[in-house]
């Protein structure tokens, strides 16, 4: 049960920007606002599992050489609602070392941090940590040789790391494993998982342990020495062997620039950039591509382009879940990287891709996104410059979908409590979604009278939000899944918290305590708000004519799927003071 309260006459009773609904809640500073601290917008993560949530950055605070950076953190046992203090990670003085990369993985309740460092010689080395007590000590993994750009995956207790090699020419990519967590890294002899006598670029891969297995996809120039081809290796952690490099990509073209693997189900999801596609498109104009792979046949699935040859897309995302797959990425279509999502509820054989709706006050440009599916929501989040007329000034916003990408609502930004001229910095690693919500961080500069500071804002679904102005009191219902007249979107208030059978459906239990809990329903997606009044003694009227007195009230959304016998999906509780 996740709770969060709010004064409502101090909360809602200002705002610097016009409140829209779906912002979720106000952002919050994480970093030290005492320290002298420059977060770096592009070296931050967000990463979760359960309660525990973790945050870290890359930080230019050292006073004296501004090129040498620390990688600092915070830690949140509840689920991002509250987070503790920041505590510095990497080593030592600060002008002692020059951290880059900083990578983040959070699972089998270890929190992991990857990185190259020149702390142990004059070259960069790729550097594992691990802690086990939420951030309060870690452990040192430091790899020989010139390695870089350390990324680690896991699920449980198997642990897979990618490292690029830099030291020889050409450049292999080696693998580090372990089915015993942090422990058992850096015993096993390093794996060269690509081609031997091919060469692969820095961050050109990426990797997923599901379960049992790993899963790697990678570019190199094993084929033609000049076009990189997409390869895929999987790895047994049961066995510790790794399969050989099957290539992924069937058309004629050069694999450029990034690619992303996803698994889940027996079936591994792929995605990437290419260009000089047979000819047709320049060798600048980068084209989003997807293919699947059945594990359980060794067979690849048709390749399936996403993005058009005469464009160059940016920004591409790869999530999936069950037969359901979402390629987001952004598209200069005659205007500026515009955002698109192609969804697949087939297991990637087909796509339909729509065009995302922008704010009406300026241009649009849309990057570093990230993209989740979670059942029949769909997430697509990153930084925008459309809320305001100022194309400089950039802000955290999103669209969802609650019927697997028929209908896409937003756009929305994340968070609360920003300023006009307000712009953040941010990268596709700092957003995480949990089973029925997403959270961001982002480098800000709170407006340009302030000095650069690390945010955090999220929102759950469904979503019972109330606005406070001028003496008016406004709860809406977001997140409501509901498409047809056999599905209800509820949210109630209550004076009391505990589990409560809900009091039309005995079958269905939310956080809401027994006393006067007042349910309003509707099968109008999307739910239109409540309004009600509060006058100068402090009374609340709601539209259905109950009187709230006052006093402290917990409120609560969910729905219910198909029938009031059907599913629920409850979403978070928050406290409100009339």
């Amino acid at each position: 049960m996740q709770l969060r309260t709010a004064l409502v006459a101090l909360a809602f009773s200002a705002a610097a920007l016009p409140l829209v609904a779906q912002q979720g809640r106000p952002q919050i500073r994480l970093d030290d606002s005492v320290a002298a601290n420059t977060p770096d917008g592009f070296d931050i993560h967000l990463d979760s599992e359960g309660d525990l949530w973790v945050a870290s950055w890359v930080d230019e605070r050292d006073p004296v050489n501004t090129f040498d950076d620390d990688i600092f953190m915070v830690v949140s046992t509840d689920g991002g609602m509250t987070w503790g203090p920041e505590t510095q990670v990497t080593f030592g003085s600060a002008s002692a070392i020059d951290t880059d990369d900083n990578w983040l993985e959070v699972a089998g309740g270890t929190i992991y941090v990857s990185f190259d460092d020149d702390t142990f010689g004059t070259a960069d080395q790729a550097v594992v940590m691990a802690s086990t007590d939420n951030g309060l000590t870690f452990s040192t993994l430091a790899y020989p040789g010139a390695l870089q750009n350390p990324f680690v995956y896991a699920d449980g207790d198997n642990v897979m790391v990618l490292m690029y090699d830099d030291g020889t020419s050409p450049n292999p990519l080696w693998a580090d494993y372990s089915s015993t967590g942090f422990a058992g890294l850096g015993i096993n002899p390093l794996v060269q998982v690509n081609n031997l006598g091919a060469d692969v670029d820095a961050i050109s891969y990426d990797g997923y342990v599901d379960g049992s297995t790993g899963h790697i996809a990678l570019m190199d120039d094993f084929n033609l020495a000049f076009d990189d081809d997409l390869w895929y290796v999987s790895l047994d952690f049961t066995t510790g062997i790794f399969s050989a490099p099957v290539q992924v990509n069937s058309s004629v073209h050069d694999v450029d620039t990034k690619a992303q693997v996803v698994a889940d189900g027996g079936t591994v999801h792929f995605a990437w950039y290419a260009d000089d596609n047979i000819g047709a498109s320049s060798a600048f104009d980068d084209v989003v591509h997807y293919r699947s792979y059945d594990i359980g046949t060794a067979t690849f699935g048709t390749e399936v382009q996403l993005s058009s040859l005469l464009d160059d897309s940016d920004y591409f995302q790869l999530d999936a879940e069950g037969s359901n797959v979402l390629v987001a990425f952004s598209d200069d279509s005659g205007l500026d990287d515009w955002p698109y999502a192609a969804v697949s509820t087939d297991g990637g054989a087909t796509f339909t891709t729509t065009t995302l709706p922008q704010f009406a006050s300026g241009p649009l440009d849309f990057q570093w996104m990230n993209c989740a599916v979670r059942g029949e929501y769909m997430f697509i989040i990153g930084e925008d410059d459309s809320f305001n007329a100022n194309s400089i000034d950039e802000l955290p916003t999103f669209w969802y979908s609650n019927n697997t990408g028929t209908t896409w609502y937003g756009p929305f930004l994340l968070g609360q409590n920003f300023e006009a001229d307000e712009d953040i910095d941010t990268e596709d690693t700092a957003w995480n979604f949990t089973d029925t919500g997403l959270a961001g961080i982002w480098q800000t500069d709170g407006g340009a009278a302030n000095p650069d500071m690390l945010m955090y804002s999220a929102i759950d679904f469904p979503y019972a939000e109330m606005t406070y102005v001028t003496g008016s009191a406004t709860f809406t219902q977001v997140g409501n899944p509901a498409s047809t007249a056999g599905n209800f979107s509820r949210w109630g208030v209550s004076t009391a918290l505990g589990t409560q059978v809900h009091p039309e459906n005995p079958a269905l239990t939310v956080g809401l305590g027994a006393s006067s809990v007042y349910n309003i329903t509707t099968n109008v997606p999307p739910v239109p708000p409540v309004t009600g009044s509060v006058d100068a003694f402090g009374a609340s009227t709601m539209v259905l004519g109950v009187t709230i007195p006052p006093g402290t009230y917990y409120v609560q959304a969910w729905t219910n799927i198909g029938s009031l016998v059907g599913g629920t999906h409850a979403g978070e509780i928050f406290t409100i003071t009339i």
